[in-house]
Formats: C-alpha cells, sequence, structure tokens
C-alpha cells in the first residue's frame, strides 16, 4: 500500500465515522425518551454512548440539550442527523426569531465558525450592547444646517436605527455617515488602455482597498485581519475591481451566502440578514460557483 492509497482509506474512514457518530447522536434523544438504557442494562444514557459508540458525558449532555431547544422544529433536527448536533447548536439562540427553513439554508450552506459569527450578528442586542447615548458626548460640536440638510439628516438617522433597531444618537450618525464618505473617497483615475480585465487583482488596487481598511476586515464591527478580497458585485457580473473589500474568511462566507444587507452600498451600512434574496442575481451567481 503506497502513501495516497493510504491517506484515501484514511479520508474515506475518517468521513465514514463521523457520518455514524452523528447518526448516532441523533438516536439519543429517543433512547433516553424511552430510557432504553435501561432495557439493556445500563445504568445511564452517559454509559450507554459512552460503551456503545465512545462519547463522552458532555458530548452526550450537549446533545440532548440541543434538541430540546429544536424538538419542535424537524427541519432543524434533520441537520444534527446530517451536519452534526455540535453546528445545529450554533443557531438555537435563533429558533424564536428567525424562520426555522431560513435557520436551516444557513446551517446547510455556512462552515460552523461563519455560522457563529452570523448568529452573534443577528441575535438582539442585549441591554449592555445597546448604545449609550453619553459615550459618544466626548466632544460638543455645534453647527447650523438649513431645514433641507437637517431633514435629511434626520431621515438618514431613522434609516440606522431601523437597520439596527436601537436608538442612534446623532453623534453616532455623523460617524456612520463619515465611514461611508471614506470608503466612498474617489481616487484619482488613471488612463486605461482597451484591454481585457482579468480576474488577477493588480497589486496596488489590492493595496489600497487594504490600506482603507487599515488591514481588518471592512464588516462593521469586526476586527479581525483580513482574509479575502472580496467584490461585492461579483466578478462574474462585474468585470471590475474597483468597488473591492477586504474581508475575514467568516464575513466572506456570510457575504457568499447571500446574507449581506446593503451589500451594494459602503461597508459602513452593511448588516447581516437572516436569508438570502433569490432575487438579487448575485444569489444565482454565488449558487453556481458553490455547486461548481
Amino acid at each position: 500500500m503506497d502513501d495516497s492509497e493510504l491517506y484515501r482509506l484514511c479520508q474515506e474512514y475518517g468521513s465514514n465515522a463521523r457520518m455514524w457518530s452523528r447518526k448516532f447522536a441523533a438516536l439519543l434523544p429517543e433512547v433516553a425518551k424511552r430510557q432504553l438504557y435501561r432495557k439493556h442494562g445500563f445504568y445511564s444514557i452517559f454509559e450507554f454512548a459512552a460503551k456503545l459508540a465512545g462519547m463522552g458525558r458532555k458530548s452526550v449532555e450537549e446533545v440532548l440539550r440541543t434538541y430540546s431547544k429544536v424538538e419542535d422544529k424537524p427541519l432543524l433536527k434533520a441537520q444534527i442527523e446530517q451536519f452534526g448536533w455540535a453546528k445545529v447548536r450554533v443557531i438555537t439562540p435563533l429558533v424564536n426569531t428567525v424562520k426555522e427553513d431560513k435557520l436551516a439554508e444557513m446551517v446547510k450552506t455556512l462552515p460552523r465558525a461563519a455560522l457563529a459569527e452570523c448568529v452573534q450578528n443577528l441575535k438582539e442586542p442585549t441591554q449592555s450592547q445597546k448604545i449609550n447615548p453619553t459615550c459618544w458626548e466626548l466632544e460638543t460640536i455645534t453647527f447650523k444646517v438649513d431645514h433641507k440638510t437637517a431633514l435629511k439628516l434626520r431621515k438618514f438617522q431613522q434609516k440606522l436605527e431601523k437597520q439596527t433597531k436601537i436608538k442612534m444618537p446623532l453623534g453616532k450618525v455623523l460617524n456612520k455617515l463619515l465611514e461611508g464618505v471614506e470608503q466612498e473617497v474617489v481616487r484619482p483615475k488613471k488612463t486605461r488602455e482597451s484591454q481585457k480585465v482579468t480576474r488577477y487583482i493588480p497589486a496596488q488596487t489590492k493595496r489600497e482597498a487594504v490600506d482603507r481598511h487599515n488591514g481588518k476586515c471592512a464588516f462593521p464591527g469586526c476586527n479581525k485581519p483580513y482574509q479575502e478580497i472580496h467584490h461585492p458585485q461579483r466578478f462574474a457580473i462585474k468585470k471590475s475591481h474597483e468597488d473591492i473589500v477586504p474581508l475575514c474568511k467568516n464575513h466572506h462566507h456570510i457575504a457568499h451566502a447571500g446574507l449581506i444587507k446593503n451589500e451594494e452600498q459602503a461597508p459602513a451600512l452593511w448588516s447581516v440578514k437572516p436569508e438570502r434574496d433569490w432575487n438579487d442575481y448575485k444569489s444565482r451567481v454565488d449558487v453556481m460557483v458553490r455547486r461548481d
């Protein structure tokens, strides 16, 4: 047996082991409900799982806890057998606020780390997370604007409050406007020769995009180092690198799952939404690329 064959067998057996482990875990709630373990001489469900499948007590507890939260949700229960209880556990904070089919689609589409990031962005802000207006009053700036400008500012404030579902002080509104301006700074246009644009991103273009966000992920509130360069318009549709933004791996997955709201606007206005818009042409491109 050569190295390649040995590695292939390791992959095959490892994959099968994970599959059967998920299937076994999916049976445990029914075993516990019927107390089947007692009928076969086991003292507890934990002894049953340990001796039959080598599952630890903590894992069994998490399986049962996760099942209890999705007990009346058949679509999510089915995902436990297919993708594992650990992945389904991630979305349990949203079971009462997001439709079951949308959650099931998220489980199918996103890796676990990106799924956790998505859930964190979708969860209702706690009292401690809500913006305290006093924290923006570090400096008082007074200026006068005409009625039309004041009306525009108030409308933008209402738009932000509707998106974030929290009160937004004018200081924060102004900060968001400035962030948007920074993202939309017009770079000096270079004289371009008529040539075909390829997927290769010129080093200067990439450097400018990364520098605008200080080497961090462009998603609001994310301070992780960037790992991916993202085309909000999708390069397959718009052959251009002008609007590229740096993203961490998790937010890049979320973007290509079609779960970024306001994606065609400045990143400062982005937020996570619970479902993909199938009428958006970008969604069809993302799905085709993923299937390839």
